[in-house]
């Protein structure tokens, strides 16, 4: 008789059939985040490389107020946004913290950089300026009978909501549930 794999001759019928059919277990959401991860960081170091070789590349300075700088060459299509990964990956500060600057102006992340700031970035270094805009954030969390409500809030002037917020208290001792929403 022949046994689906894992089972054997000792196994009863249905062991085996429930060994073969069983749902293998799905990979976690941290798992596919850091696999994610690591595989746009490397589709962010081919992309330097190809700008490295780019022959309509252009060698940049980017300057921070701190003093540090880096020079690196962008490409012909580089964008707001990509420039500013590879500062984070450079400077370890995260992309989300930086804001990258061009004779004053303030470089959106769709923004093809050559065709809009030639003329500055063909100028005397430094040509960007980075900037370094911190954002804390806070993360906050409350649990009601049946589901759970998380909330990421943005600190500007104190904590301000990004998008209502629910709020939910339960009084298990005397069954009262309270609920308040902004």
């Amino acid at each position: 008789m022949c046994f689906p794999e894992g089972c054997d001759s000792s196994s009863s019928i249905l062991q085996s059939f429930r060994r073969f059919f069983q749902k293998k277990p799905k990979p976690c959401a941290s798992m596919m985040r850091k696999e994610l991860c690591h595989l746009r960081q490397q589709a962010n170091r081919q992309r330097w490389i190809c700008w490295e070789s780019d022959a309509a590349g252009l060698e940049v300075e980017v300057a921070m107020l701190s003093g540090r700088s880096w020079k690196f060459i962008i490409g012909n299509t580089a964008k707001g946004a990509e420039v500013k990964e590879r500062l984070a990956e450079l400077s370890g500060i995260h992309e989300t913290e930086l804001s990258l600057v061009c004779s004053g102006r303030q470089i959106r992340d769709d923004e093809v950089l050559l065709d809009t700031f030639f003329t500055e970035l063909a100028g005397p270094p430094p040509q960007l300026q980075l900037l370094r805009i911190f954002r804390p954030f806070a993360l906050t969390c409350s649990t009601a009978a049946y589901s759970e409500h998380m909330q990421i809030c943005q600190q500007a002037q104190g904590f301000h909501q990004v998008s209502p917020v629910h709020i939910a208290s339960t009084s298990l001792g005397s069954g009262i549930r309270t609920q308040a929403h902004s």
